[in-house]
């Protein structure tokens, strides 16, 4: 059975703070560089519906955001 985690770009990145570029997801809307630390979902409706954001205008998954199937 496959699994899903969430990566986005990161913005940080300078000689304090290296990074590859890319952030994983890891819970209650925190991001990690380290992909040990990325949380694992059973789907990608799963995962899609924890990132989804909600607003008066309506909702949407910020297009900053991949799902990938682990």
């Amino acid at each position: 059975m496959a699994s899903y985690y969430a990566e986005k770009v990161s913005i940080l990145g300078s000689s304090a703070v290296p990074t590859d570029g890319v952030m994983y997801y890891i819970g209650d809307g925190r991001w990690s560089n380290d992909p040990a630390d990325k949380k694992t979902f059973t789907s990608k409706a799963k995962a899609t519906a924890e990132l989804t954001v909600h607003r008066m205008t309506g909702s949407e998954m910020p297009s900053n955001i991949t799902i990938v199937t682990a």
